[in-house]
């Protein structure tokens, strides 16, 4: 009996361990030096939710679609990278095409309809081949079409694309991928970490 108290005391602790009032900022990610996203963990209005921000969009997720995200992720770019091996083999100078997996979003944001809430959305991913200067180019894309509640407002939000070619842009993609798989591990230790500083 004591074990069963024990247990249902536990599982809320870890059901409600990750809520945070106060927004964590976490380091931006880009590709090329130019396509930034900022990501952020809770704060005010989103307490249990992770923030992507790129422009004016926002999209967020909860620390459980973001690990089923990053699966799709994954899936996504190894289907990326197998289609550029094909086509080296093949000698495609030029391809564009949809790779069939999708992402979810919990949620969004069209800030520049008065900060619109909207969601879930689907998110998709691409495949652009191309040559430009004699050097072939292999990117792997995401994006969400969101639109608000009467179709008036409408945006894109982009994820940094990947050259799949190209091995720093692959690097920094991994890590972007390990990020997202042990992102509640990660918002733990911040949380803890932040508490801590107060009493600094």
């Amino acid at each position: 009996m004591k074990k069963i108290i024990f247990l249902l005391l536990f599982i809320p602790a870890i059901c409600f361990s990750q809520k945070s009032d106060v927004e964590l900022q976490f380091d931006e990610y880009e590709q090329q030096g130019y396509s930034k996203m900022q990501i952020s963990f809770g704060g005010k209005y989103n307490e249990e939710l992770w923030s992507f921000r790129t422009g004016d969009q926002r999209i967020n997720f909860t620390p459980d679609d973001l690990i089923k995200a990053a699966q799709d992720f994954e899936k996504g770019f190894n289907k990326a990278v197998e289609w550029d091996s094909i086509a080296d083999a093949n000698n495609v100078e030029k391809l564009n095409k949809e790779i069939p997996f999708n992402f979810i979003t919990t949620k969004g944001m069209l800030e520049d309809a008065g900060f619109e809430v909207v969601g879930p959305k689907k998110g998709d991913f691409k495949f652009e081949r191309f040559i430009m200067d004699n050097k072939t180019y292999s990117y792997f894309k995401s994006s969400v079409w969101q639109n608000g509640e009467y179709n008036v407002r409408s945006a894109f939000f982009s994820f940094p694309s990947v050259d799949v070619r190209n091995p720093e842009e692959v690097e920094k993609f991994k890590k972007f991928l390990d990020f997202m798989k042990s992102n509640k591990t990660i918002v733990e230790e911040k949380i803890v970490a932040s508490k801590s500083d107060l009493f600094n």
